[in-house]
């Protein structure tokens, strides 16, 4: 009777205590939602042919700038780690180390969404217009 009391006893402990282990470490899943991003802030209009985004403190500075169609951006990770520019959905971009830089051209109208996706709460955000 004892054997049967000590396993029903481990038996209702492991189901009351897997479910609470399981809420406090839940993690919070980054949003992909697109609306959401948009609420984040302002875009900040660089004029010229050329726009820096710094990486720092796990954050793209600034996270949305608008820009003319052939402007090239230069991201420049002044963090302590890797991070990345990556597509909101879709593979993985390219790695910036730390005191690395990331150039690309702008060649479309658009607006475009981007992540670090070694950070999923990092993102930001490009309007390419003519």
């Amino acid at each position: 009777m004892k054997k049967k009391t000590i396993i029903l006893t481990l038996a209702l402990t492991g189901v009351l205590f897997v479910p609470i282990f399981y809420l406090i470490n839940k993690k919070s899943t980054p949003t992909t939602d697109i609306s959401a991003m948009n609420k984040v802030n302002e875009y900040v209009t660089i004029e010229g042919n050329s726009a820096e985004i710094i990486i720092k403190g796990s954050a793209f500075i600034p996270s949305r700038i608008k820009v003319k169609k052939g402007t090239k951006i230069t991201w420049i990770n002044k963090d302590t780690m890797q991070h990345s520019i990556s597509p909101i959905v879709g593979a993985p971009g390219d790695t910036i180390e730390p005191g690395g830089k990331f150039e690309m051209t702008m060649s479309s109208t658009m607006t475009t969404y981007y992540k670090c996706s070694f950070h999923p709460n990092m993102f930001g955000s490009i309007m390419i217009t003519d």
